[in-house]
């Protein structure tokens, strides 16, 4: 993945999990995935050794359900990649149960979708 040895040791540390549960093609795929953001390769060196839980979380389950969401909620990809800067770990929680809840209670007293974005963008 192209991190130095004290990056890889910390995402180690971190989430041992990391070392057996997931093979080189899985995080290779997620790396990327993270990449289609507009993050570098840097930007991703420096995400993971402190956000490895992110390798945790599937593509299919949690980030694409999520960036539809977001597109929803009229946020672009550009700015999705300030919220997986900031926030990384919001790509882990569940969308159904914690996110979509609290826009609703938003949306219900009045609050348009987009401000919804914009919020999210700035506070994530």
């Amino acid at each position: 993945m192209g991190m130095n040895q004290n990056d890889f040791g910390t995402m180690v540390y971190d989430y041992p999990k990391i070392l057996g549960y997931f093979s080189f093609e899985k995080m290779e795929k997620k790396t990327n995935y993270l990449k289609e953001f507009g993050l570098s390769t840097e930007d991703v060196e420096r995400l993971l050794p402190f956000k490895p839980h992110l390798m945790g979380c599937s593509i299919e389950e949690r980030w694409k359900p999520l960036v539809k969401y977001c597109y929803y909620l009229g946020i672009s990809k550009e700015r999705m990649k300030r919220i997986l800067v900031v926030k990384p770990i919001l790509y882990c929680i569940d969308l159904e149960k914690i996110i979509s809840p609290k826009v609703r209670f938003l949306q219900d007293m009045g609050i348009p979708s987009e401000a919804i974005g914009n919020m999210l963008v700035k506070f994530p």
